[in-house]
């Protein structure tokens, strides 16, 4: 289908027999090369997708100068046999031993296929059901950390289309602030919208807690080159998310899916504003049904899917990222200060990236990687390195050290474990 500007909105069949790579999904925006020799079947020869969205440069007040520590998981936050929020507990007991800088949570927390609720078998109502399980031990877990004069974790709660005391229409507005909370614990609970564009220590995230990534996987066409010998197979999932940023929406699809088993109310002209993304993210947090990942996607923006925090009856996976800073520009002596005799010695030759990361991580066959010899995810059973006693106070718990000669790009600066909880 044609622009409105160009071709009034006709539509032409799309014969791909020429294509030798492609990848396609309804509402996606593309550049067809080609001819229409026949005039009802346009032939292309290449297919052009859309440029993500500029990088703003932050500003040097807001820029990251400190290493930020993330933890984020999705919902649902209770087990299928019972509403005790046991898994939500065990993930608050590990952030207290981690202290990361943010705990970001994505819904559903009142799951409405929960047995329990989708029978009807709760003695409260949905929304008190959200403020003692939820909010009561979100308030208790701020509490904790603001008696013990320490670090306090900031926690950022995103509602889910199938939070059944929310508006179930995407894109949704933040939940209502509640009394539950107490007023000095408040200041640390920040309640966003579903899209959300935060910014925490710098870092910048875009969250959405639709499933995009397995209802691009659903309706996506795609072909691929004949992979040479030796050389890495394309990555699914890098693609997947690389799509959401080509498109500048967190749910680019259109029309939006339809499923009897699964439906999705989709405001589609509230979505074009509230679901853009306004500048490239430094971290696309995409919660999904599919198989936890942390993947270098276009234009070098770290893709992080957390996994469920429950499958069913028993306990899922969250995630911990953490984000060292850029080095800081190295100022080049001038001519005139440049020592006599610094000519004679050999200039040292820089390890390779790859070869500095291996050792830093202590890479095995367990380790995920985001990009050809450039790790950006470890497995589950690497170790989470804590500050050394007497060090600097003012170090995150859990940040895992970055080697003293390791590039600025975000993909060297970025580690990720997902754990079972």
């Amino acid at each position: 289908e044609g622009s409105r500007a160009s071709s009034n909105g006709c539509r032409v069949r799309l014969d791909l027999s020429g294509c030798k790579e492609f990848a396609l999904f309804p509402g996606q925006i593309v550049a067809a090369i080609g001819v229409n020799a026949v005039g009802h079947t346009f032939v292309p020869r290449k297919i052009v997708h859309a440029l993500p969205p500029a990088s703003d440069a932050a500003p040097a007040e807001k820029a990251q100068v400190h290493p930020v520590t993330l933890m984020s998981a999705a919902g649902p936050l209770s087990t299928t046999d019972d509403l005790s929020y046991a898994p939500l507990t065990a993930l608050l007991a590990k952030a207290v031993e981690v202290r990361p800088d943010a705990l970001v949570l994505i819904g559903p927390f009142v799951d409405e296929q929960h047995p329990a609720l989708s029978n009807a078998e709760v003695p409260c109502s949905y929304q008190e059901l959200f403020e003692r399980q939820v909010l009561a031990k979100l308030s208790e877990f701020i509490e904790d950390q603001i008696q013990d004069d320490g670090k306090i974790t900031h926690v950022v709660l995103l509602p889910s289309t199938r939070d059944v005391h929310h508006q179930p229409v995407y894109p949704q507005p933040p939940f209502a602030e509640s009394n539950v909370v107490p007023e000095h614990c408040a200041p640390y609970l920040h309640y966003a919208n579903n899209p959300a564009h935060v910014s925490i220590g710098g870092v910048r995230i875009g969250a959405c807690s639709v499933d995009t990534l397995f209802l691009l996987g659903q309706q996506e066409l795609a072909r691929t080159p004949p992979v040479a010998e030796g050389a890495p197979k394309p990555d699914r999932m890098a693609r997947l998310a690389s799509h959401v940023l080509g498109q500048r929406q967190l749910l680019p699809l259109f029309p939006a899916p339809t499923d009897e088993r699964a439906p999705l109310a989709v405001d589609v002209c509230a979505n074009l504003k509230a679901g853009a993304l306004p500048s490239l993210p430094d971290i696309l947090l995409a919660p999904s049904e599919l198989a936890p990942f942390a993947k270098l996607c276009h234009a070098g923006v770290l893709a992080v899917n957390p996994g469920r925090l429950t499958r069913k009856a028993a306990g899922g996976n969250y995630a911990t990222i953490c984000i060292h800073p850029p080095k800081p520009p190295v100022e080049e002596p001038a001519a005139d200060e440049t020592p006599a005799d610094a000519e004679a010695e050999p200039a040292a030759k820089p390890e390779e990236p790859d070869m500095i990361m291996e050792a830093a991580l202590g890479l095995n066959s367990g380790v995920a990687t985001a990009a050809e010899g450039t790790p950006a995810a470890t497995a589950e059973s690497a170790p989470v390195v804590k500050p050394e006693e007497g060090g600097d106070k003012g170090a995150p718990s859990g940040v895992l050290p970055l080697p003293a000669d390791a590039p600025d790009g975000l993909v060297d600066r970025a580690f990720v474990e997902v754990k079972r909880i």
